[in-house]
């Protein structure tokens, strides 16, 4: 019986390991690996342990691995990815799964041996059992066979398989929100489906040594008349080739395409070259309209999505220039190439889902999409690192093992195929990837640094944020102890001194840790859904309810205001109101730090805003904040429907979860962002009660530097110097801080400002009074010891 669990997966797969070959017991000996970390979801049904070896886990838990019923059918391969597909299954696969494999070898020296039976014999094991997959696999070429000394230039497995199977292989991207498209205009996936049967992979070539006529002959089985067409009459040496198709295959290609073009709600576009082959092609396009309008032009209007032919070159140039969403279908060799295309536009053939199945939907084959990356094999085989992408390999096994859960009603298994790829993206996401997804990011001139790697013997201990986290803590205990040093100088009331120093130091921490999180997840939302405006709203009705709760649950004294002081708070919640909004759609456009850089400034407008409107006037803060966020919700409302619409509409919430988030987690990232954005606000305006305006302003610029840094860590944003000189107004802020003390009053008995390593200090008047600088002396900078 299965422990339920609410542990994490954190697993490492080894991409490219010539030592672990020499030495077995070294647990991760390569440079470059994939991270595997699971969601903070719990694993109801596996008990995962963090940074646990996965080979120590399995040993001890053996006895209590998931079981699945009926057995898969596994094809191993060649050169690289076999490599890559034993350390998947040893380290993800078989340590929490108790698997019937029915295992084919399929690595080119086993098909020269069995002259290619076992390729046969695989397939037909498949279609037994309906479960399949399988590892990249050499194609022989001339050089292959003089490689291997082979007996035969076998033909493809793939297209022995596919022609057993008789069915239709889909691709489609696996999406990483960092992961740059080549092709920016593509927003959705595009699903490509290729006919797996015929054409050119089980076609008949043949040299022709000098002249000739070439035929085409046909002999029916019922004795009717012989076909016979003369192809061409050779006047020297050439090539020739005879392909085939029958109606019954293209007919389930037909169905298998119109029936996943249905699930997903897409529309269905079949490309050939019918009026070059008018026969051969024209078929494909004759059989499809009629499969359509017999069985699926009903269901098609209904879901106002539409099946339509386009000639092969007209659908490659609207595939470039459309922005996606749609089902692709493709003959064999189309197919072929333009899966490729396709994987390249959305980042990497590492990051492409590949399935071949059959028309009635009860058989499949999963298999990674590219070769066996034999580039990165030689490499490997002088003992050189390499870096090579795990990730199609692994989903392989994830849509094998989805599949067979579906067709056993194996809900458990199901959620570990899903657990399982969301850990794979979510690696990614954090920063951890190959040099073939690195290099998208960062550019040909990388940094090593920038690739996995896993020279020591255990997982990466903490990710991105908490790394990010670890930062803040950090300049949050420096500001503690300038604090302390501070408040040590005071004499009188030496105990309470240091305990309010103590509440100040963290309530800063808490104000940095909660700002850190908003930006993060506010980052992340408006990444997939652009709206800047509604989501300011959203944040600012979020903000609204949380305060009327207070004031009537007795929380807080709820303010009675009067007209004057409404229309005195108006053009500052107008202000409130425009810079969130401002600093939202700059979210959208550039990244976090740039945002940051800019909003350093920030507290120079807000004592001079602050000044030029309430002047004096002595108002509750807490309440100004909640009163002013209203004012703001009511004002934006308006704008916010009459520039962007309704946005919340499935539509749009849809549209957002093709960009990589799915609406539950659109929606809880949105809500978290929310929190965070009034959490942080009320623990501002907290420390604006206890500290002077100017103390409060170098904290808020301190804040920005530790947000910039932050999202660099967790965003991996690369930082140039022409984006460092950018920063410059950042010191600026520091300095017109640290003169800040001659312009602006100061309210409460605290003389220190502190920055993130400064604290400035003035001297004390004659009288020793301690409630203000002296404007006639300058600044003591004293510098905190790191």
């Amino acid at each position: 019986m299965l422990r339920p669990a609410a542990l994490r997966l954190s697993a490492i797969i080894t991409m490219v390991s010539s030592a672990s070959l020499r030495n077995p017991n070294f647990l991760i000996p390569s440079t470059s690996t994939t991270l595997l970390r699971s969601r903070l979801l719990p694993l109801h049904t596996l008990s995962f342990s963090n940074r646990l070896s996965l080979r120590c886990y399995a040993a001890r838990a053996a006895f209590d691995r998931l079981p699945v019923l009926n057995p898969i059918v596994e094809m191993d391969g060649d050169e690289m990815t076999r490599i890559i597909w034993s350390m998947i299954k040893d380290k993800l696969i078989f340590p929490y799964l108790d698997l019937n494999i029915k295992y084919f070898d399929l690595g080119l020296q086993n098909r020269d041996a069995t002259d290619d039976k076992v390729t046969v014999e695989s397939a037909e094991a498949t279609l037994k059992y309906n479960v399949a997959v399988k590892c990249a696999t050499i194609t022989p070429d001339e050089a292959r066979v003089k490689e291997f000394g082979l007996k035969s230039m076998w033909r493809s497995p793939n297209g022995t398989i596919r022609n057993i199977l008789n069915g239709t292989v889909f691709r489609e991207p696996i999406i990483c929100r960092n992961i740059p498209r080549i092709i920016p205009g593509w927003k959705k996936p595009i699903c490509i489906g290729r006919h797996a049967f015929g054409d050119q992979y089980r076609a008949t070539d043949a040299i022709i040594g000098g002249p000739g006529k070439l035929k085409l002959v046909f002999v029916p089985e019922n004795g009717d008349a012989t076909t016979e067409l003369e192809v061409y009459n050779f006047k020297g040496p050439g090539v020739a080739l005879a392909m085939y198709n029958v109606d019954e295959s293209i007919r389930a290609f037909a169905e298998s395409s119109m029936a996943l073009a249905f699930a997903k709600k897409w529309p269905l576009y079949l490309s050939t070259k019918n009026t070059i082959l008018k026969k051969y092609d024209g078929r494909f396009k004759d059989i499809f309209q009629e499969v359509y309008e017999e069985r699926w032009k009903i269901k098609f209007e209904e879901h106002s999505i539409w099946y339509e032919h386009r000639l092969i070159d007209d659908m490659v140039a609207y595939a470039v220039k459309s922005e996606g969403g749609y089902v692709w279908a493709c003959k064999n060799y189309d197919g072929d190439v333009q899966s490729d295309l396709l994987a390249q536009g959305f980042g990497s053939l590492g990051l492409m889902t590949s399935v071949l199945l059959s028309s009635d939907g009860k058989t499949l084959e999963a298999e990674a999409a590219h070769g066996t990356v034999t580039r990165h094999f030689r490499l490997h085989q002088k003992g050189q690192e390499t870096s090579t992408n795990s990730i199609a390999s692994i989903y392989a096994w994830t849509r094998g093992l989805e599949h067979r859960a579906k067709l056993d009603n194996n809900e458990k298994l199901l959620d570990f195929t899903k657990k399982l790829e969301a850990a794979c993206v979510e690696t990614v996401e954090s920063g951890k990837m190959t040099k073939d997804l690195a290099i998208l990011i960062h550019g040909p001139k990388l940094l090593a640094a920038s690739i996995s790697d896993a020279r020591s013997d255990e997982p990466a201990k903490t990710s991105g944020l908490v790394k990010t986290l670890q930062l803040g803590a950090m300049l949050a205990l420096w500001l503690l102890a300038a604090s302390i040093s501070d408040a040590r100088s005071d004499e009188p009331a030496k105990t309470s001194g240091l305990v309010k120093t103590l509440q100040l130091g963290a309530m800063l921490a808490l104000w940095y840790l909660l700002n850190i999180y908003f930006n993060i997840y506010n980052k992340q939302v408006l990444k997939v859904y652009p709206f800047p405006a509604t989501v300011t709203a959203f944040q600012f009705g979020f903000v609204s309810l949380v305060i009327n709760l207070v004031w009537t649950f007795n929380l807080h004294p709820r303010p009675s205001l009067r007209g004057s002081q409404l229309a005195t708070l108006l053009p500052l919640a107008l202000a409130h109101t425009l810079g969130n909004v401002l600093t939202n759609i700059s979210l959208c456009k550039v990244a976090v730090s740039f945002t940051h850089t800019i909003k350093a400034m920030e507290p120079f407008f807000t004592v001079l805003l602050s000044a030029l409107f309430l002047g004096q006037e002595s108002l509750d803060i807490i309440n100004l904040y909640g009163v002013l966020t209203m004012i703001s919700f009511i004002l934006l409302v308006p704008y916010a429907l009459l520039v962007e619409g309704v946005k919340f509409s499935p539509s749009y919430l849809q549209y957002a979860a093709s960009q990589g988030l799915n609406v539950r987690e659109l929606c809880m990232r949105s809500i978290f962002s929310a929190f965070c954005f009034h959490a942080y606000q009320q623990v501002s305006y907290m420390i604006l009660e206890m500290v002077s305006p100017v103390t409060h302003s170098v904290a808020n610029s301190v804040k920005r530097v530790v947000i910039i840094v932050s999202s660099v860590i967790f965003f991996q944003t690369p930082v140039s110097p022409v984006n460092a000189l950018g920063k410059s107004p950042m010191a600026i802020t520091f300095k017109t801080h640290a003169c800040g003390p001659k312009w602006v009053p100061l309210g409460r008995n605290c003389h220190s400002s502190i920055g993130s390593f400064l604290v400035l200090e003035g001297k004390e008047d004659e009288a020793g009074a301690k409630d203000k600088l002296r404007h006639d002396n300058p600044c003591k900078v004293n510098i905190v010891d790191t």
